[in-house]
Formats: C-alpha cells, structure tokens, sequence
C-alpha cells in the first residue's frame, strides 16, 4: 500500500510540473490599421504576434507576402526591437532579427506593411513561411521554427465615400456662384 501511494504521489507531482510548465504555441496575426480603405489609399496592415509567453522570447522571423490583384506592396517596416534583415535573405520577403532576444508578452509588433490599394473587388493579403527554408518562420527559444500562416480578405467597392460627395457639391456651388456674380456685372 505505501509502495503504490509513492508512485500516485510521484504522478501526481509529474503531472503537475508538466502542466506548469506547458506554454502555448504563439500566433501571427493580421491588424488592418488604416481607418479607412478607399482605392488610392494606402493600406496599413500590423504583423502581431499573440500568445507568446513570458517565459519565451523572439529570436527571428521570415515570411512571404502574396496579394491579390488590386493590391501592391510597398513596404515593410520591422517592428521595435528588431533589425531590418529582408536584405540578406533574397527569397524571404520580410525578415527580422533580435539581439538580445525580444522577451515574451502579448501583441509583439513584428512589420508594419504597406500597400498600395488600386482597383476595388475582393483584396487578399496573405503571409506565408516556408519551414524547409531555415530563414522563414517564427523563431523563439521554446520553439525552433513555427510556420508562420496568416491572410485577411475585404470587399471594397468603388462607390465614392459621403465625404467625396460633399466635397463635390461644394465646388459645384462654388463654380455656379462664381459664374452667377460674372453675369450680374
């Protein structure tokens, strides 16, 4: 009886160690940032990572950006903490690196991404790693390389905003008025 309440008593502080100790994967999102979308504008777009631990740090991180049609990146600026690195990975669209580590917490700001918005429709943006290339991914000290994946899909369409309209109607008033007060004198 003693012999088998040790060996409770050891899973029981197994378990219990293991579940302490146990971290969750962190992920890549996208935050559009820009308050309005309209063709012609520029689209902002934030590379945050969510759900890193505070026991773990960012080493690196690469990734690939696709677009859709309407849609044409600009550029990329790495977020606070990070070096610029893209330039020496030519295949790796945006990259960055951090010494010493950047240390764990949520909404870690990787890149700042712009884009120019140039037709309306159903625009895409999509990052995408390549974890048999070993300059992409999220790269922490609890985890080695973690497949960076992450898109955002919206409609725009090409219906002009309020403001364009009143803008308009002003000048139009403006013009009539102008043309009105010529013909008086």
């Amino acid at each position: 009886m003693k012999k088998r309440s040790i060996i409770q008593i050891a899973m029981i502080v197994f378990f219990t160690v293991m579940l302490s100790t146990a971290h969750a994967v962190p992920v890549v999102i996208l935050d559009v940032s820009s308050p309005q979308i309209n063709v012609g504008n520029v689209l902002e777009i934030d590379v945050i990572v969510k759900g890193l631990s505070h026991a773990d740090s960012i080493l690196a991180f690469g990734f690939d950006i696709d677009v859709s049609s309407g849609l044409d990146f600009t550029k990329a600026v790495i977020g606070s903490g990070f070096t610029e690195s893209s330039a020496v990975f030519p295949d790796t669209d945006v990259a960055g690196m951090s010494f010493p580590p950047l240390s764990g917490g949520d909404d870690i700001v990787l890149a700042a991404l712009s884009f120019a918005v140039l037709s309306s429709g159903t625009l895409e943006i999509s990052l995408e790693s390549d974890t048999s290339d070993p300059n992409e991914g999220l790269f922490t000290t609890l985890y080695p390389q973690l497949d960076i994946t992450s898109s955002i899909k919206f409609s725009l369409s090409s219906v002009p905003v309020p403001g364009s309209f009143t803008l308009l109607g002003a000048g139009l008033l403006g013009i009539i008025g102008y043309r009105s007060r010529l013909f008086r004198q």
